[in-house]
């Protein structure tokens, strides 16, 4: 059964990847709260639900779901965030104390591809 687990919570992290990447950010909101929630070890899971927070326009929440995920692997697993929550945390940040408002909120499911996002119509090797 545990196979099976981590087979659908990895068939789940690619569907909240195509739906971020299809800028359906506030549509899959609902379910990443839930599952980051539900499943705090797996970072992947946090990375989009601030990375949905930010391009949203909440990068006030983004930086503070960001700030505990940091405490919680620093406290649990005496780790840093990896470098893609660390680029969304420097992003909410930037967003956050600058007085305009940036190109990611007027079109608020375009930010940064992760370094590691295929792009659109591009083959995956998996």
């Amino acid at each position: 059964m545990p196979g099976l687990t981590e087979e659908r919570l990895r068939a789940l992290e690619r569907a909240c990847d195509i739906e971020l990447a299809l800028g359906l950010c506030r549509q899959v909101l609902v379910d990443l709260w839930e599952t980051a929630r539900r499943h705090p070890g797996r970072e992947r899971f946090s990375e989009q639900l601030i990375e949905a927070l930010y391009r949203t326009g909440r990068q006030s929440e983004a930086l503070a779901e960001y700030r505990s995920v940091k405490e919680r692997l620093k406290e649990e697993l005496g780790i840093d965030p990896g470098p893609d929550l660390q680029r969304l945390e420097l992003a909410s940040c930037a967003a956050t104390a600058s007085a305009r408002r940036p190109s990611t909120v007027r079109h608020p499911c375009r930010a940064p591809p992760r370094r590691d996002s295929p792009r659109p119509g591009a083959a995956r090797g998996n």
